[in-house]
């Protein structure tokens, strides 16, 4: 837990930790961690209301709300900012900020994503913040405008800089260097408060893996 209000809970996810039970796993999941912190401090069930959510191996800030007030009220009457640090192939040479505004579409029960006419607008801003020549890769953060399934990851593969260690866009794992998941990491929150209607601005490191990553010889 990195904050938490009458209204609101945002915690620090971990990678390889789904965010809501599946057929396939029904434990184990963020979800039910949260609805038992629920029932321990207020002693009784409550509904986890997630307002966005993260891919499974994607780490980083998840917001939870406590009641349908505090979920509407970030749904419709909010200003939200949503920032993340991914760590991409390559160096990013020829801008210091990109911006990226391409359709994203899903073509049937496959579960990839693609860069197609008829799929939904989407924007994402990606500025670079750091080059890592030795790796042959680049630390980025980037800025969501849009909120599509897969958007960062399938936006960074289209201009040639997939994310590290991503299995469906990239080159995926390789556990000799330390890559276990995709090196993608919701670090910065901003929203508005529903009962105080006052701005909250969190901003937490990277994950460890990450970190750990980078600083590898």
């Amino acid at each position: 837990i990195v904050y938490e209000d009458e209204d609101i809970l945002v915690v620090n996810k971990a990678p390889f930790l789904l965010t809501h039970p599946t057929q396939k796993k029904a434990d184990f999941t963020l979800a039910n961690g949260v609805v038992y912190y629920f029932l321990e401090k207020y002693g009784e069930e409550r509904v986890p209301r997630f307002y966005n959510r993260l891919d499974m191996n994607t780490s980083g800030l998840i917001i939870i709300t406590k009641n349908s007030f505090s979920q509407a009220f970030l749904q419709n009457f909010s200003s939200f900012e949503k920032k993340y640090m991914a760590i991409v192939e390559g160096i990013i040479e020829e801008k210091e900020e990109i911006t990226i505004e391409k359709p994203i579409y899903k073509d049937g029960e496959n579960i990839q994503r693609v860069i197609d006419e008829r799929g939904q607008y989407a924007k994402t801003v990606a500025k670079v913040i750091k080059r890592f020549h030795e790796k042959n890769v680049t630390l980025v953060e980037c800025e969501l405008f849009t909120g599509r399934t897969h958007q960062i990851r399938v936006h960074l593969k289209s201009i040639g800089y997939p994310i590290v260690g991503d299995e469906l866009y990239g080159h995926g794992i390789d556990e000799k260097k330390g890559i276990k998941r995709q090196f993608l990491h919701a670090y910065r929150v901003k929203f508005t408060q529903p009962s105080k209607n006052e701005e909250v601005e969190i901003e937490i490191p990277i994950f460890k893996d990450m970190e750990e990553f980078l600083k590898r010889k």
